[in-house]
């Protein structure tokens, strides 16, 4: 074949081009070759090629030849042995990764293509001189750069680097030092003692009239679960919290229960009927995303309000959709948030009591078949679920457990402790460092005992490489104020920070200029750094197809 065509050899992309060894059709009615008795016209065959391959040609021709374009007008070059040798490697590549070192299988795959290996790197040699080109085009074009960009992570912008140590006092609770841990063990008898005074104070309010509902609202460190425990939950909280549900009657006073976690105010409304079923569901997430699994809808954390009233109306619309007569697995195929049944129209086929969730569980029990449910609202979104049938299974029914929490857990009780204290505790205790400094401290030494950034802490509270923006625009302020071996106390995201600016380093581009050529010119070129070369070759110029 003399003319221009597209083959996909092994995995490789092959552009079979018109190379000086292999003459053009100087003539479209030259026979190129023959099928039986049928000749095949160069005109013919090139035709042919348009209309199969033409789209799909075009573009890499349209980069072949803006390539090259570009590469006359600079004077870049690549001769014909350093292509030679470039494809000579990629047939060992090749042979070695795809046919595990057997050259034979290579020319047996080659020649089922009616190929062999010389017409192979004919086929690749346009591909593979304009891959070079465009390597050799942008270490030309893309060093210099490529070089100033090294320059400002290396040493700042405009070659001003700031030497910089800080102290930080952190305002993230979780991260505190505040109230550490073995101060926490020492207080855990006081802790545990309270935390049961605290949940008899709750018992009482529900036996004045308050709701349970409201309680765990306001006053449960389980706000985010809900009320009710997962059939199953129980067991988070030990063996006595677990022995203290089966003692509990349903419907019986609440009861308060101490666990390894912390106390409780038990109460236990009623049984959950364990029931065998087989439906479907379209779930609606509240969360802004696709749930991802068919398992409960509640285990991808809490929806804020304004997800949920935007789920619980697009549930809405849905079920009326279904009420209007469009089919449930229709409906569930189109605007269920659920990828895992979308593919099967909602179907969840045969599942259990606490598949869905406790929140399902309790509608699904009384649920007429083939009717769907209203929006089922759970800690993620909204489900409605269509019954096929039910079977109840009562030697497998538990109780239904509720719960408010009081937590004796390390997080749990720092948070409390620090909640709404932690920013004054933070800014006077940085304040305290700023003057221990001013009084002559040794700042590397304290920033190894009280800075709670563990990355500078170490080296003395030293900000290795620090680059504006790092610390927000408030610190980036702060320091570009700064005088050589000042003080200053300053606020960011992470909390309060004790700065001291040892030095101002500048270096001019031009003194590491070679240095930096020289380091960027051995770098690899990457497959982001070929496509934004040829986009911007793209946009230099204009190109329209008719294909």
């Amino acid at each position: 074949m003399n003319c221009p065509t597209l083959l996909f050899v092994l995995g490789l992309v092959a552009a079979v081009g018109c190379t000086p060894s292999t003459p053009v059709c100087r003539d479209g009615k030259a026979v190129v070759g023959r099928i039986g008795e049928s000749e095949v016209t160069c005109e013919a065959f090139a035709k042919a090629l348009v209309d199969q391959q033409g789209p799909a040609f075009f573009g890499r021709y349209v980069d072949t030849h803006l390539v090259e374009l570009e590469a006359r007008r600079v004077g870049v070059s690549v001769d014909e042995k350093t292509v030679s040798r470039a494809l000579e490697a990629e047939v060992k590549e090749t042979i070695a990764q795809r046919f595990k070192g057997d050259r034979a299988g290579f020319e047996a795959q080659l020649t089922k293509y009616g190929m062999t290996i010389e017409a192979w790197r004919r086929s690749r040699f346009a591909d593979k001189n304009a891959d070079l080109l465009i390597e050799a085009l942008l270490r030309q074009r893309g060093s210099l750069p490529a070089a100033r960009e090294a320059f400002e992570n290396r040493y700042g912008k405009d070659g001003r680097r700031l030497l910089l140590r800080h102290i930080l006092i952190g305002t993230q609770i979780a991260a505190s030092g505040f109230y550490d841990r073995k101060t926490f063990d020492g207080e855990r008898a006081q802790i545990e003692a309270a935390a049961r005074e605290t949940a008899k104070g709750l018992q009482k309010r529900l036996a004045a009239g308050e709701s349970f509902e409201s309680l765990a609202r306001t006053s449960s460190d389980e706000q985010s679960r809900g009320l009710e425990l997962e059939p199953s939950g129980a067991s988070r909280f030990g063996e006595a919290f677990e022995a203290a549900v089966q003692a509990q009657r349903p419907g019986a006073p609440a009861s308060v229960v101490s666990s390894p976690k912390g106390a409780h105010v038990l109460y236990v409304p009623g049984v959950r009927r364990f029931a065998h079923y087989q439906g479907a569901r379209l779930f609606i997430s509240a969360q802004g995303g696709n749930a991802g699994t068919e398992g409960k809808a509640g285990s991808e954390g809490t929806a804020g309000s304004e997800g949920k009233a935007s789920a619980l109306k697009r549930a809405r619309d849905a079920r009326a959709l279904i009420i209007a007569g469009r089919p449930f697995g229709e409906v569930a195929a189109e605007l269920t948030d659920d990828l895992a049944t979308r593919p099967r129209n909602g179907d969840l086929g045969a599942f259990e009591t606490g598949r869905l969730g406790g929140e399902v569980d309790l509608v699904l029990e009384t649920l007429p078949l083939e009717t769907v449910s209203e929006p089922i609202a759970t800690p993620t979104g909204y489900e409605l679920v269509l019954l096929h049938a039910r079977e109840l299974d009562p030697a497998r029914d538990t109780k239904r457990v509720w719960h408010l929490f009081i937590s004796t857990e390390y997080a749990r009780v720092k948070a409390r402790r620090l909640e709404g204290r932690i920013e004054s505790l933070a800014e006077n205790a940085a304040k305290a460092l700023l003057t221990e400094l001013q009084n002559g401290a040794d700042f590397e030494v304290l920033a190894r005992e009280r800075s709670e950034d563990d990355l500078t802490k170490r080296k003395g509270g030293e900000l290795t490489g620090y680059r504006s923006g790092q610390l927000g625009p408030v610190f980036d302020a702060a320091i570009a104020r700064m005088k050589p071996m000042e003080l200053e106390l300053v606020r960011s995201d992470r909390g309060f920070h004790v700065v001291r600016l040892d030095a101002v380093v500048e270096t001019s581009f031009d003194k590491v200029k070679a240095e930096l050529l020289g380091e960027v010119s051995t770098r690899p070129i990457t497959p982001g750094d070929i496509k934004r070369f040829l986009d911007e070759l793209r946009a230099q110029t204009v190109v329209e197809a008719d294909l």
